[in-house]
């Protein structure tokens, strides 16, 4: 089997995906691949630790991501390097897409790393909207998905591109490969469900500190971080030996922070991005995720194998196939039900002992050593299928 690989993103590092793909370079050079990392915009001080699992190449036009010369050049460099298959991790690239499929280059493999159609719920969210946005989203956009459609068509259209376009189409989970399918029409057989791993660092402690983590980036349209803030302002008196601690950046971080000062809240930190996140995991009893939509939630694996607790909303198929049975599962988007939660956790230790050792062994699945074969059995059936079709 080739075991050249390359990764398309936009901006590299940057997210969850990002840190995804991160991942799966490193426990794949393990395995003897060697990975090119594609993208038009490289943070550098951002990969520190891991630039030895891969090889970062910028693409020539960094101004518009879809050109033919950004074409040509993937197109030839994977023809010089013998890149096998080519992992695109952004929906923007369809019309890159396009362009090196009809130049007969890589197997295409496209990773579907959001909840199928957010794009759709995100647009018509008017809770998070602000100023005329607000009002445009609830009294245009939704009126026009309402008598028409309008949106959901719009992608549909574009993910049913995107499965033509690819050779296969990687999902987080079994639910979401049935969700598109449904919704655009496809066969099907393109689809694989391969969730996101965790790498565990060590054996986890088995004393925690009285904290609330949430660790990811701050942005409003889809994280929401500002609810958190919000129960912990309900909860905080209640439990004054707890604190909350709040790992990331983002656009949202300012208006968090000034958020937390016109709430006059104690013991919340603002730690800013970090290399690694892994002590905060270390540190905290309980990891918080309040996102409106989240295909996986690498936090909540993340924290899980570092003895957090979980607790999200049940958003999506993804969340609530990590959480349930684990942590605290609560209905969306109730802030009420969510404090609950937390209190419920934060006054009863033997209740979140259990937690934790359930926990602990249920996020063994995401391992790197049950994923990673997923990934190279992919691999292989699609190499060994360009050789059976050579004209294809």
């Amino acid at each position: 089997m080739n075991k050249t690989i390359g990764i398309l993103h936009l901006t590299f590092p940057y997210g969850g995906a990002e840190t995804a793909t991160i991942q799966l370079a490193r426990e794949l050079s393990a395995e003897g691949f060697h990975i090119y990392v594609f993208c038009t915009d490289f943070r550098e001080n951002r990969a520190a630790g891991a630039a030895g699992h891969y090889q970062v190449e910028v693409m020539p036009d960094t101004a518009h991501p879809n050109s033919a010369r950004n074409a040509r050049f993937l197109a030839e460099r994977s023809r010089q390097l013998g890149i096998g298959c080519l992992c695109i991790s952004f929906n923007g690239f369809l019309p890159l897409m396009r362009q090196l499929r009809a130049s007969g280059g890589p197997r295409l493999v496209y990773i579907q790393h959001g909840q199928p159609f957010w794009e759709k719920q995100s647009r018509l969210d008017a809770g998070a909207r602000r100023g005329f946005m607000k009002f445009r989203v609830a009294c245009i956009d939704r009126v026009k998905e309402k008598l028409f459609g309008y949106y959901s068509r719009q992608w549909e259209k574009a993910y049913a591109a995107l499965y033509e376009n690819c050779d296969a189409y990687v999902t987080l989970h079994p639910q979401y490969s049935r969700e598109i399918q449904k919704a655009v029409g496809c066969d099907g057989a393109k689809f694989t469900a391969i969730p996101n791993m965790v790498e565990p660092a060590g054996p986890p402690p088995e004393t925690k500190k009285k904290q609330l983590l949430y660790s990811g980036r701050m942005s409003y349209n889809d994280k929401r971080v500002d609810r958190l803030i919000r129960v912990w302002a309900a909860i905080h008196a209640r439990i004054p030996d707890w604190e909350l601690v709040l790992v990331g950046d983002g656009k949202e971080r300012k208006q968090l922070q000034a958020l937390s000062a016109r709430l006059a809240l104690p013991k919340i930190r603002f730690e800013g991005w970090q290399t690694d996140v892994t002590r905060y995991y270390r540190e905290a009893s309980v990891i918080c995720l309040t996102s409106t939509f989240e295909s996986f939630g690498l936090c909540l694996t993340e924290g899980m194998s570092q003895g957090c607790v979980p607790v999200a909303f049940d958003c999506s198929a993804g969340v609530a196939d990590i959480v349930r049975g684990n942590g605290e599962l609560v209905p969306p988007f109730n802030l009420k039900s969510y404090a609950d939660a937390l209190l419920r956790l934060t006054t009863d230790d033997a209740y979140r002992e259990t937690l934790r050792l359930r926990s602990l062994d249920a996020v063994r699945r995401f391992y790197p050593q049950e994923i990673i074969p997923r990934w190279t059995g992919l691999f292989e059936r699609l190499q060994a299928k360009g050789q059976e079709n050579p004209t294809e």
